[in-house]
Protein backbone atom coordinates (compact mmCIF):
# COMPACT_ATOMS: atom_id res chain seq x y z
CA UNK A 1 0.00 0.00 0.00
CA UNK A 2 1.32 3.42 -0.93
CA UNK A 3 0.41 6.23 1.42
CA UNK A 4 0.93 9.97 1.28
CA UNK A 5 2.25 11.12 4.65
CA UNK A 6 0.78 14.58 4.17
CA UNK A 7 -2.63 13.04 4.80
CA UNK A 8 -1.56 12.73 8.43
CA UNK A 9 -1.33 16.51 8.46
CA UNK A 10 -2.49 16.86 12.04
CA UNK A 11 -0.79 16.84 15.42
CA UNK A 12 0.07 20.42 14.52
CA UNK A 13 1.87 21.56 17.63
CA UNK A 14 4.24 18.58 17.62
CA UNK A 15 5.94 19.25 14.29
CA UNK A 16 9.38 19.73 15.86
CA UNK A 17 9.21 16.61 18.01
CA UNK A 18 10.50 13.29 16.72
CA UNK A 19 7.82 10.57 16.45
CA UNK A 20 10.05 8.00 18.15
CA UNK A 21 10.37 10.26 21.20
CA UNK A 22 6.64 10.89 21.26
CA UNK A 23 6.00 7.14 21.21
CA UNK A 24 8.45 6.74 24.08
CA UNK A 25 6.51 9.41 25.96
CA UNK A 26 3.29 7.45 25.47
CA UNK A 27 4.94 4.38 26.99
CA UNK A 28 6.44 6.25 29.94
CA UNK A 29 3.54 8.53 30.79
CA UNK A 30 1.09 7.52 33.55
CA UNK A 31 -1.44 9.52 35.52
CA UNK A 32 0.01 11.24 38.61
CA UNK A 33 -2.10 12.83 41.36
CA UNK A 34 0.56 13.72 43.98
CA UNK A 35 3.28 16.28 43.24
CA UNK A 36 6.47 17.55 44.86
CA UNK A 37 6.76 21.11 46.10
CA UNK A 38 9.07 22.17 43.29
CA UNK A 39 8.68 24.96 40.75
CA UNK A 40 8.70 23.98 37.11
CA UNK A 41 11.97 24.83 35.39
CA UNK A 42 11.75 28.11 33.45
CA UNK A 43 12.98 26.53 30.20
CA UNK A 44 10.37 23.79 30.51
CA UNK A 45 7.66 26.37 31.06
CA UNK A 46 8.71 28.28 27.95
CA UNK A 47 8.74 25.12 25.86
CA UNK A 48 5.36 24.08 27.18
CA UNK A 49 3.91 27.53 26.49
CA UNK A 50 5.19 27.30 22.93
CA UNK A 51 3.30 24.04 22.41
CA UNK A 52 0.16 25.51 24.00
CA UNK A 53 0.41 28.50 21.68
CA UNK A 54 0.68 26.11 18.74
CA UNK A 55 -2.44 24.24 19.82
CA UNK A 56 -4.39 27.47 20.27
CA UNK A 57 -3.35 28.75 16.85
CA UNK A 58 -4.05 25.48 15.07
CA UNK A 59 -7.56 24.95 16.45
CA UNK A 60 -8.76 28.34 17.68
CA UNK A 61 -8.52 27.22 21.31
CA UNK A 62 -7.73 29.20 24.45
CA UNK A 63 -5.59 26.77 26.42
CA UNK A 64 -4.09 28.59 29.41
CA UNK A 65 -1.02 27.63 31.43
CA UNK A 66 -1.31 28.49 35.15
CA UNK A 67 1.90 28.14 37.18
CA UNK A 68 2.56 28.46 40.92
CA UNK A 69 -1.12 28.70 41.83
CA UNK A 70 -2.64 25.83 43.86
CA UNK A 71 -6.14 27.31 44.11
CA UNK A 72 -7.65 24.93 41.53
CA UNK A 73 -6.78 21.98 43.76
CA UNK A 74 -7.47 23.19 47.27
CA UNK A 75 -11.18 22.36 47.45
CA UNK A 76 -13.24 19.37 48.52
CA UNK A 77 -13.47 17.95 45.00
CA UNK A 78 -9.67 17.89 44.70
CA UNK A 79 -9.38 16.01 47.98
CA UNK A 80 -11.99 13.54 46.77
CA UNK A 81 -9.92 13.04 43.65
CA UNK A 82 -6.85 12.29 45.82
CA UNK A 83 -4.83 15.21 44.45
CA UNK A 84 -1.96 16.55 46.53
CA UNK A 85 0.56 19.30 45.94
CA UNK A 86 -0.81 20.45 42.58
CA UNK A 87 0.48 23.99 42.01
CA UNK A 88 0.30 24.07 38.21
CA UNK A 89 -2.30 23.24 35.61
CA UNK A 90 -3.30 23.83 32.01
CA UNK A 91 -6.91 24.93 31.56
CA UNK A 92 -8.25 23.36 28.36
CA UNK A 93 -10.60 26.06 27.12
CA UNK A 94 -12.35 26.53 23.79
CA UNK A 95 -15.48 27.82 22.11
CA UNK A 96 -18.63 25.87 22.95
CA UNK A 97 -19.71 23.48 20.23
CA UNK A 98 -20.39 19.83 19.42
CA UNK A 99 -16.72 19.05 18.67
CA UNK A 100 -15.15 20.90 21.60
CA UNK A 101 -14.60 17.87 23.86
CA UNK A 102 -12.96 15.85 21.11
CA UNK A 103 -10.78 18.79 20.08
CA UNK A 104 -9.73 19.38 23.68
CA UNK A 105 -8.72 15.73 23.97
CA UNK A 106 -6.81 15.79 20.70
CA UNK A 107 -4.79 18.93 21.42
CA UNK A 108 -4.61 18.49 25.18
CA UNK A 109 -2.82 15.19 24.69
CA UNK A 110 -0.19 16.99 22.63
CA UNK A 111 0.53 19.13 25.69
CA UNK A 112 0.65 15.97 27.83
CA UNK A 113 3.20 14.25 25.60
CA UNK A 114 5.51 17.24 25.46
CA UNK A 115 5.23 17.68 29.23
CA UNK A 116 6.37 14.07 29.62
CA UNK A 117 9.36 14.70 27.35
CA UNK A 118 10.23 17.73 29.47
CA UNK A 119 10.38 15.60 32.61
CA UNK A 120 6.96 16.60 33.94
CA UNK A 121 4.04 14.51 35.09
CA UNK A 122 0.38 15.10 34.33
CA UNK A 123 -3.16 14.00 35.03
CA UNK A 124 -6.32 14.60 33.02
CA UNK A 125 -9.00 16.08 35.29
CA UNK A 126 -12.59 16.85 34.28
CA UNK A 127 -14.50 17.03 37.55
CA UNK A 128 -12.33 16.87 40.66
CA UNK A 129 -10.93 20.39 40.75
CA UNK A 130 -12.11 23.76 42.03
CA UNK A 131 -13.74 25.58 39.12
CA UNK A 132 -13.21 29.05 40.58
CA UNK A 133 -9.53 28.35 41.01
CA UNK A 134 -8.95 27.43 37.38
CA UNK A 135 -8.26 29.87 34.56
CA UNK A 136 -11.46 31.70 33.68
CA UNK A 137 -13.52 31.21 30.57
CA UNK A 138 -14.91 34.01 28.44
CA UNK A 139 -18.56 34.23 27.31
CA UNK A 140 -19.24 31.51 24.75
CA UNK A 141 -16.36 29.36 26.01
CA UNK A 142 -16.26 26.14 28.02
CA UNK A 143 -13.57 24.30 29.96
CA UNK A 144 -14.26 20.57 29.60
CA UNK A 145 -11.09 19.57 31.47
CA UNK A 146 -7.80 20.71 32.90
CA UNK A 147 -4.37 19.07 33.17
CA UNK A 148 -2.67 18.80 36.55
CA UNK A 149 1.01 19.43 35.96
CA UNK A 150 4.31 19.28 37.83
CA UNK A 151 7.01 16.98 39.18
CA UNK A 152 5.29 13.92 40.57
CA UNK A 153 6.14 12.20 43.81
CA UNK A 154 6.26 9.08 41.62
CA UNK A 155 6.07 8.45 37.89
CA UNK A 156 2.67 6.81 38.26
CA UNK A 157 1.76 3.22 37.56
CA UNK A 158 0.71 1.38 34.44
CA UNK A 159 -2.74 -0.17 34.11
CA UNK A 160 -4.02 -3.13 32.20
CA UNK A 161 -5.05 -2.27 28.64
CA UNK A 162 -7.36 -4.01 26.22
CA UNK A 163 -5.79 -6.02 23.39
CA UNK A 164 -5.47 -4.16 20.11
CA UNK A 165 -7.83 -6.59 18.40
CA UNK A 166 -10.67 -5.58 20.72
CA UNK A 167 -10.17 -1.88 19.93
CA UNK A 168 -10.40 -2.06 16.15
CA UNK A 169 -12.08 -3.63 13.14
CA UNK A 170 -10.14 -4.70 10.06
CA UNK A 171 -11.66 -6.31 6.95
CA UNK A 172 -10.12 -9.76 6.71
CA UNK A 173 -9.28 -9.92 10.41
CA UNK A 174 -6.10 -9.15 12.41
CA UNK A 175 -3.84 -10.94 9.92
CA UNK A 176 -4.86 -8.42 7.24
CA UNK A 177 -3.97 -5.38 9.37
CA UNK A 178 -1.52 -3.07 7.51
CA UNK A 179 1.66 -2.23 9.39
CA UNK A 180 0.83 1.48 9.61
CA UNK A 181 -2.63 0.71 11.02
CA UNK A 182 -1.17 -1.72 13.57
CA UNK A 183 1.32 0.95 14.67
CA UNK A 184 -1.51 3.44 15.05
CA UNK A 185 -3.48 0.98 17.14
CA UNK A 186 -0.54 0.19 19.41
CA UNK A 187 -0.25 3.91 20.11
CA UNK A 188 -4.02 4.30 20.62
CA UNK A 189 -3.92 1.39 23.04
CA UNK A 190 -1.75 3.57 25.32
CA UNK A 191 -4.13 6.55 25.23
CA UNK A 192 -5.30 7.61 28.71
CA UNK A 193 -9.06 7.38 29.17
CA UNK A 194 -11.48 8.21 31.97
CA UNK A 195 -11.55 5.38 34.49
CA UNK A 196 -9.39 3.41 32.03
CA UNK A 197 -12.51 2.48 30.08
CA UNK A 198 -10.96 2.50 26.54
CA UNK A 199 -14.42 2.75 24.99
CA UNK A 200 -13.23 4.05 21.60
CA UNK A 201 -12.63 1.94 18.50
CA UNK A 202 -11.00 2.39 15.08
CA UNK A 203 -12.07 0.78 11.83
CA UNK A 204 -9.99 0.35 8.69
CA UNK A 205 -12.11 1.35 5.69
CA UNK A 206 -10.96 -0.20 2.45
CA UNK A 207 -11.29 1.41 -0.96
CA UNK A 208 -9.34 3.25 -3.60
CA UNK A 209 -8.59 5.79 -0.87
CA UNK A 210 -8.06 3.81 2.35
CA UNK A 211 -9.50 5.45 5.42
CA UNK A 212 -9.84 5.09 9.16
CA UNK A 213 -13.10 5.62 10.99
CA UNK A 214 -12.84 6.44 14.68
CA UNK A 215 -15.93 5.44 16.63
CA UNK A 216 -17.22 7.03 19.81
CA UNK A 217 -18.01 4.76 22.76
CA UNK A 218 -20.13 5.15 25.86
CA UNK A 219 -19.00 6.41 29.22
CA UNK A 220 -17.84 9.55 31.03
CA UNK A 221 -15.69 11.88 28.94
CA UNK A 222 -16.02 9.61 25.89
CA UNK A 223 -15.53 12.47 23.43
CA UNK A 224 -12.40 13.72 25.18
CA UNK A 225 -11.07 10.16 25.22
CA UNK A 226 -11.73 9.79 21.49
CA UNK A 227 -9.70 12.94 20.79
CA UNK A 228 -6.81 11.61 22.88
CA UNK A 229 -6.92 8.26 21.11
CA UNK A 230 -6.97 9.98 17.68
CA UNK A 231 -3.83 11.93 18.59
CA UNK A 232 -2.04 8.72 19.60
CA UNK A 233 -3.22 6.81 16.53
CA UNK A 234 -2.03 9.46 14.11
CA UNK A 235 1.42 9.68 15.68
CA UNK A 236 1.81 5.89 15.63
CA UNK A 237 0.60 5.50 12.05
CA UNK A 238 2.62 8.46 10.83
CA UNK A 239 5.82 7.08 12.35
CA UNK A 240 5.65 3.95 10.19
CA UNK A 241 4.60 5.81 7.05
CA UNK A 242 7.38 8.38 7.49
CA UNK A 243 9.99 5.63 7.81
CA UNK A 244 8.71 3.91 4.68
CA UNK A 245 8.76 7.13 2.68
CA UNK A 246 12.24 7.98 3.93
CA UNK A 247 13.59 4.58 2.92
CA UNK A 248 11.91 4.69 -0.48
CA UNK A 249 9.76 1.63 0.29
CA UNK A 250 6.66 3.61 -0.60
CA UNK A 251 6.17 6.82 -2.52
CA UNK A 252 4.31 10.02 -1.81
CA UNK A 253 1.18 11.22 -3.54
CA UNK A 254 -0.10 7.90 -4.89
CA UNK A 255 -2.66 6.98 -2.25
CA UNK A 256 -4.03 9.04 0.61
CA UNK A 257 -5.12 7.60 3.95
CA UNK A 258 -7.36 9.99 5.84
CA UNK A 259 -8.53 9.78 9.43
CA UNK A 260 -12.22 10.59 9.54
CA UNK A 261 -14.71 10.45 12.37
CA UNK A 262 -17.68 8.14 11.93
CA UNK A 263 -20.91 7.97 13.87
CA UNK A 264 -20.98 5.77 16.94
CA UNK A 265 -23.09 2.66 16.87
CA UNK A 266 -24.68 3.87 20.10
CA UNK A 267 -25.01 7.43 21.34
CA UNK A 268 -23.32 8.22 24.67
CA UNK A 269 -25.47 9.68 27.40
CA UNK A 270 -23.73 13.03 26.99
CA UNK A 271 -24.32 13.89 23.34
CA UNK A 272 -24.08 17.67 23.68
CA UNK A 273 -20.34 17.76 23.02
CA UNK A 274 -19.92 20.80 25.27
CA UNK A 275 -19.04 19.08 28.52
CA UNK A 276 -18.35 15.57 29.76
CA UNK A 277 -20.25 14.16 32.71
CA UNK A 278 -19.02 11.68 35.25
CA UNK A 279 -20.71 8.31 35.51
CA UNK A 280 -23.54 8.07 37.99
CA UNK A 281 -22.22 7.65 41.50
CA UNK A 282 -18.78 8.94 40.68
CA UNK A 283 -17.31 12.44 40.65
CA UNK A 284 -14.09 11.34 38.98
CA UNK A 285 -13.55 11.87 35.30
CA UNK A 286 -9.77 11.93 34.99
CA UNK A 287 -7.30 9.62 33.36
CA UNK A 288 -6.97 6.27 35.04
CA UNK A 289 -3.51 5.77 33.58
Amino acid sequence: MKIDTSSFGTVDALARWDDAHLLDAMEARHSVRSYRDKRIDADALRELQSVIDGCNEAAGLSFTLVADDPSAFDGAFAHYGSFRGVHNHVALIGRKGPRLDETVGYYGEQVVLVAQLLGLNTCWVAMTYRKRGAARTMPGEARPAILALGYGETSGASHKVKPVTSLCRVPGGPAAMPEWFAAGMRAAQLAPTAMNQQAFSFELVEGEVPGVRARLGLGPCAKIDLGIARCHFEIGARSVVALAVGSGAISRGVCRTRLTIGEAARKPRDSSGSRCRAARGSARCGSAR
